[in-house]
């Protein structure tokens, strides 16, 4: 039951992540601001494709990787295994969620509104702290299941 939940999480956040990312490239300009300096002064840009296009390409990468590492231990029958199909699925999950906020983050950063940007910051340390608790509930398991 719970394997399916996961799964369904998963699926979930890729439509999330597709949703959020193409909001976004619908919202940018042509030439993307993607770095401020401290004061809010604009310091890098990039094309509009070029960032998205390889973006997208990384997603896509990094999201397949992980598939297929979730088939190849799914084969396995032992219970190390199911334990780490489930961590694998629950990292799926958070990376994409991750790639889901930079998008959001990059289009609120490119809009014509005047949004204070820097009052996101703490959901890179959330997302962060999720990382973190992820892996110390990984590395947990792992020795508890030896």
């Amino acid at each position: 039951m719970t394997g399916k939940l996961i799964n369904s999480l998963r699926l979930i956040s890729i439509i999330v992540l597709f949703i959020a990312y193409m909001l976004a490239y619908a919202s940018v300009p042509e030439r993307v601001l993607i770095s401020v300096d401290e004061v809010g002064n604009a310091q890098l840009f990039m094309s509009k494709s070029t960032l998205f296009y390889a973006g997208l390409t990384f997603m896509i990468i990094v999201n397949l990787v992980l598939f297929i590492l979730l088939r190849l231990i799914r084969k396995g029958q032992t219970e190390l295994s199911a334990v780490l199909y489930g961590w694998l699925s629950v990292l799926a999950i958070l990376i994409n969620i991750f790639f889901a906020f930079t998008a959001s983050f990059i289009a609120v950063l490119n809009s014509r509104e005047n949004f204070d940007y820097s009052s996101f910051g703490y959901i890179v340390y959330v997302i962060g702290g999720m990382f973190v608790i992820w892996l110390v509930g990984l590395i947990y398991t792992l020795l508890k299941a030896r």
